[in-house]
């Protein structure tokens, strides 16, 4: 009888979203990583394959800006909670505390992020300490 009571209890649980709350928030990654936040339509592939080239052109680059790009698809991603922020399509810069330096509607951000983060103060220190290696 317990059994099944508990049975019940965990087929009802695992309905509910639970599973869900598994994901990590975005600011588990504060002052780890700056990110690219992309949030696309379902099917929109001409945007993700734009998205798939610039990562591959700037590979090396983004690596030496610690930029993780998260992307989105109608606001879920399977790995991380949808931050409120995400109402909308577009790109999101977020900085390493966390707060948007810079958004668009469309992808043209990705062209001007690399300009943008070498202008934050934070980047003109790491420029000073370390040597580009790309």
């Amino acid at each position: 009888m317990l059994k099944s009571i508990l049975k019940t209890c965990l087929l009802i649980l695992s309905g509910t979203g639970i599973k869900a709350s598994t994901k990590s928030d975005l600011s588990s990654l504060e002052w780890e990583n700056r990110l690219v936040i992309v949030n696309i339509k379902k099917n929109d592939n001409k945007n993700l394959s734009e998205i798939k080239s610039w990562l591959k052109e700037h590979n090396c680059y983004n690596e030496e800006l610690n930029l993780k790009f998260i992307h989105f698809t109608d606001g879920e991603n399977q790995y991380y909670q949808t931050p409120t922020y995400l109402n909308m399509t577009g790109t999101w810069l977020i900085g390493y505390d966390g707060e948007i330096k810079a958004f668009s509607k469309k992808l043209n951000l990705l062209n001007q992020i690399h300009n943008l983060i070498d202008q934050m103060p934070i980047r003109k220190a790491e420029i000073q300490q370390q040597k580009s290696r790309c």
